[in-house]
């Protein structure tokens, strides 16, 4: 399964690894795209999101409307997430919904992107937008790991 990491706070990060020169020198050229996309970011209950998943033709095997998302974000008994909805004021798109959750391991914070689908135009703001926003609350990195062969091109492609 991938797993993709954009590091958002060197120091922080460096409590878990060391960066070598040439990654240093890789992550300082992506945070500087990280606010390269005109985003515009909503934040809504994850339920409001299931026209955006209905329209994602990659479902990672899981239900995505309405009363699925809202069972398994919107009313989590143990974690909180955030839903969001996304659109490239650049593109056409029907715009992208993402879900996070923010976390910390020995007290350095992070965000999980825990699900992010909708019109292929919109998701990579989707995944600026995550990266701008660890940035925004001085979170260490973002995570996010799948199946989809969608969001993996999305992610490699902004490398």
């Amino acid at each position: 399964m991938q797993r993709f990491f954009y590091i958002a706070g060197f120091g922080a990060a460096e409590s878990f690894t060391s960066i070598s020169l040439g990654a240093l020198r890789i992550t300082e050229s992506r945070q500087g795209r990280a606010d390269a996309l005109d985003v515009c970011a909503k934040p809504v209950l994850a339920a409001e999101l299931a026209t955006q998943a209905v329209a994602f033709d990659d479902h990672h095997l899981f239900q995505r409307d309405a009363p699925h998302l809202s069972w398994r974000y919107d009313k989590h008994p143990a974690f909180h997430y955030e839903a969001f909805l996304i659109f490239d004021r650049s593109a056409q798109g029907d715009g992208a919904g993402i879900i996070l959750r923010s976390d910390a391991v020995d007290g350095v914070p992070f965000i999980h992107i825990v699900d992010v689908f909708g019109d292929p135009a919109d998701l990579p703001a989707a995944i600026s937008f995550a990266e701008a926003e660890a940035a925004r609350r001085g979170a260490a990195f973002v995570d996010m790991s799948g199946t989809s062969g969608g969001l993996f091109a999305v992610s490699l492609s902004r490398c």
